[in-house]
């Protein structure tokens, strides 16, 4: 959001591509008649002629999202070192923290690069067919 905001106005394409969708992987027109929908249904792009600019109300919840998930992050990583320090005592704090900013590094690059296959599996017609059991239950709390 704070990079397509930058812009005056915007053309669908240009959003896409600054949210990183690849450039060889083309979408449905269909498909994407219902996400110009839903991103002005949503009132997030607001439609000006044949391009859109961002809502600022979208650009609030946006950072209201954003400051939310590295709340998120810093817990995680804060229960990760309290654990190492519990089970891994002779660790100092320095070493904790790179451990922990590790597993978390790893956990964000390997959801942003194997994201669109997740969310693939999930919303083919093959329901849970290739998902590890592990993942099933998870899934169905969300």
């Amino acid at each position: 959001m704070p990079e397509i905001d930058k812009f005056d106005k915007f053309t669908f394409q240009d959003a896409l591509d600054i949210a990183g969708w690849p450039t060889d992987l083309p979408i449905d027109p269909q498909f994407l008649k219902q996400i110009q929908k839903s991103v002005v249904d949503e009132e997030i792009f607001i439609p000006v002629n044949s391009e859109f600019v961002v809502n600022p109300k979208a650009v609030t919840i946006a950072e209201e999202n954003r400051r939310s998930f590295n709340r998120a992050r810093d817990s995680f990583k804060n229960a990760l070192i309290l654990r190492l320090k519990r089970d891994y005592s002779s660790l100092n704090y320095k070493q904790m923290n790179s451990i922990a900013t590790d597993v978390e590094a790893s956990l964000t690059g390997y959801f942003r690069e194997g994201g669109l296959s997740l969310a693939s599996t999930l919303f083919s017609s093959r329901r849970y067919g290739d998902l590890p059991s592990s993942m099933i239950g998870f899934i169905t709390l969300s």
